[in-house]
């Protein structure tokens, strides 16, 4: 069964079957909701960066999406862990413990904040995806002072 969604006919297939049908469902279903806009059908330019918002948050905790093993309220992860990226001190629990010590705190604040604004629920709210590479590019400065020199020295592609 093939869906056609939005102004750009995306086609989604209709996956019944199989590991991968039980691994990503819910993860499909939950991105799905958010980037189409449920009363037109239309999937929008920013659906995308709610997409990288997620794997964001994956990266940042080390944690999937969605994981029916955690307890309750935090299958989720994109809801459980919102509310905490806006502290400091709740991030400091929820980042992930393999990547301590590889990071500043001030980037990894950096990084929740920029993952707060890609996960808003209303895709106008969200930054442009240059937005996003520029917010990446100013974190990682702050990581790695000689990358900021790279940057400012190098010509952008519009150029």
């Amino acid at each position: 069964m093939e869906d056609e969604v939005g102004e750009g006919r995306l086609k989604i297939r209709n996956i019944s079957t199989g590991h991968l049908y039980q691994y990503f469902n819910h993860k499909l279903i939950n991105m799905t909701l958010n980037c189409i806009n449920i009363s037109t059908g239309h999937l929008y330019v920013k659906s995308d960066v709610y997409g990288f918002g997620v794997v964001l948050l994956e990266i940042l905790t080390g944690m999937r999406a969605f994981d029916p093993k955690r307890p309750t309220g935090q299958h989720n992860l994109v809801l459980w862990t919102k509310p905490l990226l806006s502290s400091k001190k709740k991030l400091k629990k929820i980042m992930d413990t393999k990547i301590e010590g590889q990071y500043s705190l001030e980037a990894a604040w950096q990084a929740a904040q920029l993952t707060l604004k890609c996960l808003k629920s209303v895709p106008e709210e969200r930054p442009s995806m240059k937005d996003v590479v520029e917010a990446l590019e100013a974190i990682e400065a702050i990581q790695n002072p000689q990358f900021a020199v790279y940057i400012s020295t190098t010509p952008s592609a519009g150029s």
